[in-house]
């Protein structure tokens, strides 16, 4: 069973979500510039959290939740960001309260 993690992570991931491995997600990472999807990795490889696309304050509407693609590839490497296990601990109490 999955735990939910509330509204600081995305439910799902979107459509356009680049870390889809075709269609219109992978039509989005190739737009990235050079490098910065390597560089998004690396930094999910060493904990670190990436924003989704829809909801940075830059190219959304400014929530900064946590892409749900980043946190299944971390997932499926054994890797976590020490965000989404924070984000995980707060819904577990606040859904208790």
């Amino acid at each position: 069973m999955k735990r939910t993690i509330g509204s600081r992570c995305m439910p799902k991931k979107c459509a356009d979500c680049p870390f889809h491995g075709s269609g219109p997600g992978l039509a989005l990472r190739l737009t990235l510039r050079s490098g910065r999807w390597k560089a998004i990795l690396k930094a999910l490889a060493a904990g670190k959290f990436f924003p989704c696309h829809k909801t940075t304050t830059e190219t959304g509407d400014g929530s900064n939740r946590v892409c749900r693609g980043s946190i299944e590839w971390q997932e499926k490497r054994g890797y976590s960001s020490a965000y989404v296990r924070l984000a995980k601990w707060l819904d577990s109490k606040e859904s208790k309260a």
